[in-house]
């Protein structure tokens, strides 16, 4: 089987994060100074100086900026795709959030989301759904093309996305009946702290999708 070492990072932090005001996909923030100097820590994370062979970018300035920095490449190698941006959340987008009011946000029904604006879950869950399947067909078909008796090997790819997004992404996985290490079940439902990221392991063939995660929310030292 096939196989690709992903590497799920969430942005840096933006004033609103330091603000606490709901972003989404309709903000389009850039990274405070702090963001920056997170990623500049984690551009130097062990893990993250691996040879890349794709990197894949939400084209939210914020995602973007962060792939910059810790890749130490331009935005123009990155390949963007609107389907890696942040959950929309409708009118509840630049206003303040705690704990409680993203409780309610989480668990708020479909009928209730679409009448906010916000986009639901299954509709979250469809754009990663297609994502992973053209992620894997297209690397499937750029290693058939290098050689016709090509042995498999394991592809390292970088995605810059959003919190919702990637919790969103690991509740989709574990929904396919992932692989998780018991001691990182206790960080299933956690939104990725600002510049950490989720190493997961993807084996797939013409029929069939394995996943297993390696590690959540990893980072420099807080």
């Amino acid at each position: 089987m096939n196989r690709i070492r992903l590497f799920l990072v969430r942005h840096g932090q933006t004033d609103y994060n330091l603000k606490h005001l709901l972003q989404g996909s309709g903000i389009n923030s850039s990274l405070n100074q702090t963001g920056k100097s997170e990623a500049e820590t984690l551009k130097n994370t062990d893990k993250l100086l691996k040879k890349t062979d794709m990197i894949y970018s939400s084209p939210l300035e914020r995602a973007v900026q962060t792939g910059e920095i810790v890749t130490g490449l331009n935005r123009d190698s990155f390949k963007m795709d609107s389907r890696l941006r942040e959950r929309g959340f409708g009118m509840h987008e630049g206003k303040p959030y705690d704990r409680n009011s993203i409780s309610k946000l989480i668990q708020m029904s479909d009928d209730d989301a679409k009448s906010q604006g916000i986009e639901t879950i299954p509709e979250i869950k469809e754009r990663i759904s297609l994502f992973l399947i053209d992620l894997c067909n297209e690397h499937n078909q750029k290693q058939s093309k290098e050689s016709s008796s090509y042995e498999p090997e394991e592809k390292t790819i970088f995605i810059f996305s959003h919190g919702a997004f990637i919790k969103n992404f690991v509740d989709y996985i574990m929904g396919c009946n992932a692989e998780i290490p018991d001691d990182q079940r206790s960080k299933l439902k956690m939104i990725p702290f600002n510049c950490h990221f989720h190493e997961i392991q993807i084996s797939y063939d013409c029929n069939k999708k394995y996943y297993k995660i390696i590690s959540l929310n990893e980072g420099f030292k807080r």
